[in-house]
């Protein structure tokens, strides 16, 4: 056994109080992915239900109590087409198939409208991609890359246009890293 400076014997309990605060670490740790793991299910469950989990409503949509509960008791809300909102989702995927224009160029554009985000906010480039991006817009929730099966009463871009764009995004996107080499 080792001496320590003053070359007395380490504290006996020292290395068993380690050991237990290990353990009890590895135990939190182990709980803490078990819970993540449910919630995860709960919501993928949620998803191929076809039941929407919350979070950010999505422009061009609306939250709306319909009588619907969660496991808690509590009134959720449930995503409806928002038909003014709708005609610029459009307007933003058209422009982006058809015109060619850029996030930027189509944010410039829904700002100089007077066009503003559920928060108020201006349109930014990075936002009008995650528009672009977003599978809500041709029916489906998305968890990751899960997506709950088609709900036609949220479609407001076809699975045709919605494609269309994604190859857009893709080509961009390549292109992009190609001129950082």
């Amino acid at each position: 056994m080792c001496l320590n400076a003053t070359n007395k014997v380490p504290n006996a309990t020292s290395g068993a109080d380690a050991l237990i605060i290990f353990i009890e670490r590895w135990l939190q740790e182990s709980m803490s992915k078990q819970q993540s793991w449910r919630v995860k299910e709960a919501k993928r469950s949620q998803l191929m239900q076809g039941i929407y989990s919350g979070g950010v409503t999505p422009f061009g949509y609306d939250r709306v109590l319909r009588g619907r509960k969660n496991a808690s008791g509590q009134f959720v809300g449930d995503l409806v087409i928002n038909k003014d909102e709708a005609e610029w989702i459009c307007f933003i995927f058209d422009k982006t198939a058809i015109d060619g224009c850029s996030y930027s160029e189509i944010a410039a554009m829904l700002n100089s409208r007077g066009i503003k985000t559920h928060n108020g906010k201006e349109f930014r480039g990075d936002m009008i991609k995650r528009i672009l991006r977003n599978p809500v817009y041709k029916g489906h929730f998305s968890c990751g890359e899960v997506l709950s099966p088609k709900i036609e009463e949220l479609v407001i871009v076809d699975d045709v246009l919605f494609d269309e764009v994604q190859f857009i995004i893709a080509q961009r996107d390549s292109a992009f890293l190609k001129s950082k080499k």
